[in-house]
């Protein structure tokens, strides 16, 4: 057998044994026509794609926002009060975001989450709190689809501080300020009318003694 025989067959033995104990990775060609796996890179992928799907956001919740629907459901939003008075106002601003985003404006879906950062921070007079953990997972995801991934994790890890920082009354629950803003998005996109009280009822338990302004 030549030289270059071997050293094809070499080069095809390593690649069939990559891809079996490393399905999931990229192979990369050498300069001389050699292959290896990628895997860190793939599996670091991985990680943050779980990391997203595990969040609480637009992007996650089953909102059922019909293509058909989605200017009709911007323009509603748009008539809507959006002066700093409306204590939905982050909210409004979270959820034209996300609409933005489905129909295909991710400058203007980026420009409206920022303002539902610049909202929350107005309303309740401080610059962080547990309800900013919607707005920091939807900023998270659109990055990630911008290929940003740099900036993803950034978000991501501001959510982390924030779970730790003010964490649910109940291990078992979500924060309220979470129940509260999700129950705002399936109330004005027509979801589930049981759960939007279930959710809105939860938030208001969770804070006795608390005013609120569900």
């Amino acid at each position: 057998m030549s030289i270059k025989l071997i050293q094809l067959y070499n080069n095809l033995s390593k690649a069939i044994y990559e891809q079996v104990w490393y399905p999931n990775s990229i192979l990369v060609t050498a300069v001389d026509g050699s292959s290896r796996a990628s895997w860190c890179s793939a599996a670091q992928s991985q990680t943050l794609v779980s990391k997203l799907e595990a969040l609480q956001c637009h992007f996650t919740w089953d909102l059922d926002i019909s293509t058909s629907l989605l200017n009709h459901r911007r323009d509603n939003l748009e008539d809507i009060g959006t002066n700093d008075g409306n204590p939905w106002l982050g909210h409004i601003y979270n959820l034209r975001g996300f609409i933005q985003y489905k129909l295909g404006s991710n400058k203007e879906a980026q420009k409206f989450f920022n303002k539902a950062t610049e909202a929350f921070s107005r309303i309740r007079s401080a610059d962080e709190g547990p309800w900013l953990v919607v707005n920091y997972g939807n900023l998270a995801w659109l990055h990630h689809h911008l290929g940003d991934q740099a900036e993803s994790e950034a978000n991501l890890s501001k959510i982390d501080t924030l779970i730790k920082k003010y964490p649910s009354p109940s291990q078992e629950e979500l924060h309220p300020e979470t129940y509260a803003e999700k129950a705002y998005a399936l109330m004005t996109v027509s979801g589930d009318k049981k759960l939007v009280v279930d959710y809105f009822q939860r938030a208001i338990e969770m804070q006795p003694g608390i005013r609120v302004e569900y």
